[in-house]
């Protein structure tokens, strides 16, 4: 039979009947044929999403490439084939990616032709793993499945199967969600929030995990957060989830509130100076944080801060840590070749990751070349700003609590 292009993914399977019954009956996927291979004793059914396929092997010959994996690994991801004219060739392909895996040299395909062919193959591998949980819905599975989202990934793959966990009904699925948090990419941990709403042994898990500082408020969407509260499934969940929502952040160490304790007050000094302010703002924050359209985009836009009152504004100076946003914590990158670049994740693309770092420069890393990438629960703004003079702060103060930039 041929067929002028297929993108597909093939998964190798013990119990064929059972995972054509949950992509026929549960996910309404009609199958579009099966036939016998004779040349590897496989046995093929073929369902197509769009123009992309799923492709299920059975084989029933003991030396072949596919019983071989199948012995090894169980059921689950089998390979992906990419432009595939026809059915002798993606046969072929299936045989010789089925030796790869078994003999442990997955790692050494091709990165960027395998992320283009998941990429691709996106809705299907939400299915597919979505799948392997309903047949097989253990905490090891879903494990296998998060350990798939490597800083390899681009950011919808990533997404993509990190919403798949949704599929699992074990309560035990949120906490290897959760201690995985750490490495999971901002677009994984939208979906991960998503995934964590769904069931109430989760949604308490999430509360754990945000009591804790895993996960920090600027985690949470604004939709997220309301949802926090929405479905939270008892009372006490509820007080819960308005409590951490209403926080102003992760409390202070004893030391770090005395500083605060004894220098907030100087922000409700009168009589600040804003144009000394403002050289205190250009020479100590400018090239992280703008204002009114002059400075850095490290940090966040200060623009408009103002509205808010003058001890919160040098709460946020002298404590950065205290709450920070998703999109400013600070990014951990390790490269193959013994790099470390920190700064803010400032835009994934498919094959790259592009950080700010505290000077302001991009740093644009490969993926492929990514050994580990992690998050760090602070904020990429320094600390320290409590050794400025007293009077610097209050000038810096007065100079952001303006509604507009001042003129010279």
């Amino acid at each position: 039979m041929k067929i002028k292009r297929i993108e597909h993914i093939a998964i190798a399977l013990k119990n064929m009947d059972a995972i054509k019954d949950v992509l026929g009956n549960k996910l309404g996927i009609a199958m579009e044929y099966e036939e016998h291979l004779p040349a590897h004793a496989t046995t093929l059914a073929m369902f197509p999403v769009g123009e992309t396929y799923i492709e299920l092997l059975q084989s029933d010959k003991s030396d072949s490439g596919t019983n071989k994996w199948i012995a090894e690994r169980g059921e689950g991801l089998f390979h992906i084939c990419l432009e595939v004219d026809d059915i002798d060739t993606a046969s072929r392909i299936s045989h010789e990616i089925s030796q790869m895996l078994a003999s442990g040299l997955y790692h050494t395909m091709d990165w960027e032709e395998l992320n283009r062919g998941l990429f691709t193959a996106l809705k299907i591998q939400q299915i597919l793993m979505s799948a392997v949980l309903a047949l097989s819905d253990t905490p090891e599975n879903v494990e296998a499945i998060l350990k798939l989202v490597t800083a390899q990934s681009p950011p919808a793959v990533a997404a993509g199967l990190t919403s798949s966990i949704s599929a699992s009904r074990q309560d035990a699925a949120a906490g290897v969600l959760l201690r995985r948090w750490n490495t999971l990419p901002p677009s994984a941990r939208k979906a991960a929030i998503d995934v964590l709403l769904r069931r109430a042994a989760w949604h308490g898990a999430l509360l754990d995990a945000m009591e804790k500082g895993t996960v920090g408020k600027g985690d949470l969407s604004a939709e997220q957060a309301q949802q926090l509260v929405a479905v939270a499934p008892d009372p006490n969940a509820t007080v819960r989830a308005k409590n951490l929502l209403a926080a102003g952040g992760r409390l202070p160490t004893a030391d770090k509130q005395a500083v605060l304790d004894k220098l907030l007050p100087v922000a409700d000094k009168p009589g600040g100076d804003v144009a000394a302010g403002k050289g205190v703002f250009e020479k100590n924050c400018a090239v992280c944080h703008s204002f009114a359209g002059a400075g850095g985009r490290v940090g966040p836009d200060l623009t408009g801060i103002g509205k808010n009152p003058r001890r919160e504004i040098l709460l946020n100076i002298l404590d950065p840590n205290r709450s920070v946003e998703g999109n400013f914590r600070l990014w951990i990158v390790q490269t193959k070749d013994g790099q470390t670049i920190s700064g803010r994740l400032d835009t994934e693309s498919q094959t790259t990751v592009e950080l700010l770092d505290a000077a302001g420069k991009q740093q644009i890393v490969q993926r492929k070349d990514i050994k580990r990438m992690a998050s760090q629960p602070i904020s990429i703004m320094p600390e320290g700003f409590e050794l400025l003079p007293p009077e610097d702060l209050t000038n810096v103060v007065e100079f952001l609590a303006q509604p507009v930039l001042p003129t010279r």
